[in-house]
């Protein structure tokens, strides 16, 4: 038997593939799309929870309740976006503004990523002047109130990709355009990011400080529809009550009827039996009368 080691060779574990900027950015687009449906929600429920109705106090609760908790189990999520985020728009790329606006895009940012969106272009800029079309195009960005890089990448991207621009660089408009479609999305998405942990966290509070009085106006709620159903089952009860004993009346007063009609019945009867009996009593006498006359004359004749 062999007693040598013998030293087990392995390949090291290979280094992960970072993750391509724009499946990256696509990956967060679609996450914090379900964060802004979600902070929608959220602010359905904390709005359902201030102004339910007491038949739907219950409902609303329970479906703050429910929203809260998704919040909560989306913890890990929104870390994730954070961190994909500082990644894809760091706030290196920002710096204080002069006039208190808060953090601008800096210049430098903008006109490295307008360069590398000038140079994906073959057919170049369509007056044939490229530094004049990007000092232009840099102007008209820079321009733009509260411009997030995030929403420039994603906006030249977009329109790069455009089958109707693939050869030729657009004019700065319709890159503004686009980058202003791409804000809107991006500023909903962001806002939604910012705000939900806190909002979730005033929705527990209002939750909490709520649910003895939505609780007691519920209960409340349902002890007077338990009396009003009730009051109209009794009120039914005695309908039912009026209306037997006047079918029991209109019962007996047609039998009454019913008796009565029959002795009349057997009174006409009575009575037409009488009225034939007389008609052939006055027949006979009839008969007898003119019979008795003619024996008379006869024997009047035989006298004569």
């Amino acid at each position: 038997m062999n007693d040598k080691l013998v030293p087990i060779v392995g390949k090291l574990p290979a280094k992960a593939r970072p993750v391509p900027r724009w499946k990256r950015l696509d990956r967060l687009a679609s996450k914090l799309d379900e964060v802004a449906d979600l902070y929608s929600r959220l602010h359905d429920a904390r709005l359902g929870l201030r102004n339910c109705q007491p038949a739907q106090a219950l409902q609303c609760l329970d479906q703050a309740e429910m929203v809260a908790a998704e919040v909560e189990a989306s913890r890990g999520m929104l870390a994730q976006c954070r961190e994909s985020l500082q990644v894809l728009d760091p706030e290196e790329h920002y710096e204080d503004a002069d006039d208190d606006d808060g953090p601008q895009l800096k210049q430098r940012i903008i006109a490295t990523r307008l360069a590398v969106f000038v140079g994906s272009f073959p057919g170049g800029a369509p007056n044939g002047d490229p530094d004049a079309y990007a000092a232009a195009l840099v102007a008209h960005v820079e321009a733009i109130d509260g411009l997030r890089f995030i929403a420039l990448d994603d906006a030249c991207r977009e329109v790069a990709e455009r089958k109707s621009a693939r050869d030729f660089l657009p004019v700065p408009g319709a890159l503004v355009d686009a980058i202003r479609e791409k804000m809107d999305a991006w500023s909903e998405r962001l806002d939604a990011l910012d705000m939900i942990t806190e909002r979730a966290r005033i929705l527990m509070a209002d939750i909490e400080q709520r649910r003895p009085k939505i609780v007691e106006d519920y209960l409340t709620f349902k002890f007077e529809e338990r009396s009003q159903a009730a009051k109209a089952c009794n009120e039914a009860r005695e309908a039912v009550r009026q209306a037997r004993q006047n079918a029991c009346e209109q019962q007996s007063r047609a039998r009454d009827d019913a008796q009565g009609v029959w002795h009349a019945l057997d009174r006409l009867r009575q009575c037409e039996a009488a009225e034939a009996a007389a008609r052939r009593k006055l027949v006979e006498l009839v008969d007898s009368v003119a019979r008795e006359r003619a024996r008379l004359r006869h024997e009047d004749a035989a006298d004569a």
